[in-house]
């Protein structure tokens, strides 16, 4: 295990950037003894955790081949935090923002690396957006198109389908234990897929075959351990039960 002692987060497998390099898990780390950061550490542990970049309150990392996409808040007029997305060359190790005031937090990358799934907040909402992506690498206004809005509820976490037909988050209603649901893309049709009176359900991601989601789930006041549901029956299993829990 590596110990940063304080608050890790958001980790996701990225793939390898060059035939000898080993892939990697990128996450973000919060301590006491310097600027929170985006860091990375070989899969097979054949070196220590190294330092990416700067990452302020960022919540979940989107996986290109080349690109990592994440997002950072900026405090605006010493009362208000504006979160918009940015983007890591993982060869050059340079970073480049791609959004300005426009509220997009959770971004996730499509499989052909034209498009992201993100949320965007506005009114006390937090809209499911799609992210058109183009070679200038600046996203502005026109390129957001509304996936799932304030009807259907408030969202978070989106992830691709490994396909990239459809997306799949978390979804909170008022009233309302958090469930799980699948857009589909080109009907913008929402399923549920994960729902219970008593159980939270959060942070989705898929099973490589795209046949089932993984999430964490908590019933009544426990503690979040790791499900899997099955999208052809809606069976559910526990993949983990751990004191202190998973997500």
């Amino acid at each position: 295990p590596i110990y940063h002692g304080f608050v890790v987060s958001a980790p996701r497998v990225a793939p390898a950037v060059c035939d000898r390099c080993p892939a990697s898990i990128v996450y973000s780390v919060q301590t006491p003894h310097g600027f929170p950061g985006l860091y990375a550490l070989p899969l097979d542990a054949s070196a220590p955790p190294r330092r990416l970049t700067s990452r302020y309150l960022g919540n979940t990392t989107g996986v290109g081949l080349s690109t990592l996409y994440f997002d950072q808040q900026e405090r605006r007029r010493n009362a208000g935090l504006y979160s918009d997305l940015y983007a890591f060359d993982r060869a050059r190790h340079t970073v480049r923002r791609l959004s300005h005031d426009l509220r997009l937090s959770d971004p996730d990358a499509s499989p052909d690396g034209r498009s992201l799934v993100a949320v965007r907040s506005s009114a006390g909402n937090r809209d499911l957006v799609l992210v058109a992506m183009h070679d200038s690498g600046v996203i502005t206004e026109r390129d957001v198109t509304l996936l799932a809005g304030p009807s259907e509820g408030v969202f978070n976490a989106p992830r691709f389908s490994p396909d990239g037909t459809r997306v799949v988050a978390e979804r909170h209603r008022h009233g309302r234990a958090s469930d799980i649901v699948v857009i589909d893309l080109a009907t913008k049709a929402v399923r549920v897929i994960a729902s219970l009176p008593d159980t939270r359900y959060v942070t989705p991601a898929w099973r490589p075959d795209g046949q089932a989601i993984i999430a964490a789930a908590a019933e009544g006041d426990d503690v979040f351990n790791l499900v899997e549901i099955n999208l052809i029956d809606g069976t559910a299993r526990a993949l983990t039960h751990t004191t202190g829990g998973a997500t």
